[in-house]
């Protein structure tokens, strides 16, 4: 028989029945199971949806009730899901969000999903300029805002564009991961793919390149950036980098087999540095050539190339 909840619930308003306590979690009601703020157990895959003219007060759960910022999609499934063994999808409509987001711990088997346009991946544009900020960063912080933690999971970014004002992708902490699906490009920032403390970044598909950065790659502290499989990396423009690849401070960077495509535009800049025992691996016969730039690549400080 349906428990006839009630209707026009309250956040975190609770419902015993049968001697079970439920609580609403702004989406649905959940069962506590004698914990503070139970969670909703997924029992089919699910999507939520974001536009620019959406509302962090709607639902999220139709084409018709989205949410306004991708951050409220997220703090919905990292607070209130058990996804189990189900997928989750946040799927983002065309427009330019301009809050970076930060990605959070979660309970499920699945990497949760962030979704723009598959047809044309520059409509879905994410562009943090606020001095400090980054695009889509994975860490966990502390009350206090200046402590972070693992968030030990992994979430998967594709079609969109991604510019800031700090790093395109950022992952800091201990399996903490972001997996860079298909479609995307990396617009202006001071890095396009920063790991730090033992963070990680994957690449598993083609991706475009269309702004400037410091850093194309940056991985320091133990981390790793690696790729699963062999891509093309294409430029869109041409750009100025610092260093395409820099591994320093016992981390890798691992890019077998990538082919490197710039057509008309150039690459400014040195093609890669490991220093300070960091490793960056390519799998290649050229070398000297493999990454783009104008600047010859160094190892130093006990770093290797290879």
């Amino acid at each position: 028989m349906a428990i006839a909840f009630p209707s026009s619930p309250t956040l975190n308003q609770e419902y015993t029945y049968n001697g079970k306590v439920w609580r609403w979690n702004g989406v649905g009601w959940a069962l506590t199971q004698g914990r503070p703020y139970g969670r909703e157990t997924l029992t089919a895959n699910r999507t939520y949806y974001v536009a620019t003219t959406g509302s962090d007060s709607a639902s999220g759960l139709a084409v018709g009730t989205p949410f306004l910022t991708i951050q409220k999609a997220v703090d919905t499934i990292c607070a209130t899901l058990d996804m189990s063994i189900y997928q989750v999808t946040i799927q983002v409509a065309d427009g330019t969000y301009s809050t970076g987001v930060i990605l959070k711990k979660y309970l499920g088997n699945l990497a949760p999903i962030i979704n723009g346009n598959s047809g044309t991946p520059a409509n879905v544009h994410i562009n943090d300029a606020v001095t400090g900020h980054s695009a889509l960063t994975f860490l966990n912080v502390f009350g206090d805002n200046t402590s972070y933690t693992s968030g030990t999971g992994m979430w998967v970014v594709q079609n969109m564009k991604l510019t800031a004002a700090r790093a395109c992708l950022e992952t800091y902490g201990v399996g903490n991961v972001i997996k860079v699906g298909a479609g995307v490009i990396f617009g202006v920032a001071t890095f396009h793919m920063l790991a730090s403390a033992e963070g990680t970044i994957i690449c598993t598909a083609s991706y475009s390149i269309s702004g400037n950065a410091t850093y194309h790659i940056l991985s320091q502290q133990g981390s790793a950036v690696v790729n699963s499989v062999a891509f093309t990396v294409t430029l869109l423009a041409s750009i100025t980098v610092t260093y395409f690849a820099n591994a320093i401070r016992n981390a890798i960077i691992s890019m077998s087999g990538n082919t490197y495509t710039l057509g008309a535009f150039t690459v400014t800049g040195q093609r890669y540095l490991a220093g300070e025992r960091g490793a960056i691996f390519t799998g290649s016969v050229a070398l000297s050539t493999y990454f783009p730039g104008t600047v010859a690549g160094a190892i130093t400080t006990e770093g290797h190339y290879s």
